[in-house]
């Protein structure tokens, strides 16, 4: 790894812990020597690290708390319970209704998703 700004080097980063979308890197600090990682996608809380050494910014990006037993059977029942909420049969009612089912499946595809993520840090 290089601290020289005009130099990129392949860095893998987990996806942000929040939405799950990759985030972005630019240069920081005094000569734009240090390294930032940040999630800008809408929405997110959009958390972000910043440190001189590139390889402090990379470690603190990538680090996930560990999970324990009680939170990780505490997701599994959340995750069932989510499940539930899917909609087998869509009904039909008129094309705005219809929307508003297709949108409350993908959020709840979205709250799996999420789920998955954080069941990922065990």
């Amino acid at each position: 790894m290089t601290d020289d700004p005009d130099e990129t080097v392949p860095v893998e980063l987990l996806p942000c812990p929040f939405c799950g979308e990759q985030p972005f890197t630019l240069g920081s600090g005094e000569g734009q020597r240090g390294l930032m990682i940040e999630c800008a996608t809408p929405g997110c809380v959009q958390p972000h690290v910043s440190y001189y050494e590139h390889e402090a910014s990379i470690a603190a990006w990538n680090t996930r708390p560990a999970i324990d037993a009680a939170t990780s059977t505490l997701l599994d029942e959340i995750k069932a319970r989510v499940r539930g909420l899917k909609r087998e049969q869509p009904v039909i009612f008129t094309i705005q209704d219809q929307t508003r089912v297709a949108h409350h499946n993908t959020a709840i595809d979205e709250c799996l998703a999420a789920i998955a993520s954080i069941k990922g840090r065990e």
